[in-house]
């Protein structure tokens, strides 16, 4: 008779403790897992860095555009003209100052 009452006490609670084991189980995958709050988070954080890294790549495009469109032909700019020629060509006035700077192999 207490076998009894024991067997079915176990198999009521049974269910239940099934059902908790089931619902940990999401649970902990739903924070921790491939595609969890945690791995959420990560991505946020990496998109804001990715972002800010185009941020940077777009004003730097803006600011070459902009130097292109100064050497168009229908409005060339003198200075900006006279600065890619002596870039480009390697040239200077006679009174020009001209410091060389060394960059040794190893330092980039």
């Amino acid at each position: 008779m207490a076998i009894r009452l024991v067997s079915a006490r176990i198999k009521k609670m049974l269910g239940p403790i099934l059902g908790a084991c089931v619902l940990g189980y999401f649970l902990f995958h739903s924070i921790h897992g491939e595609r969890g709050l945690f791995s959420l988070i990560e991505l946020e954080k990496r998109v804001a860095r990715t972002e800010a890294v185009a941020a940077k790549l777009k004003e730097q495009k803006n600011i070459w555009k902009h130097r292109v469109a100064l050497l168009h032909p229908s409005r060339i700019d003198p200075d900006m003209l006279e600065e890619r020629v002596r870039d480009m060509l390697n040239f200077g006035h006679k009174d020009d100052v001209v410091f060389i700077i060394r960059q040794d192999k190893w330092s980039g």
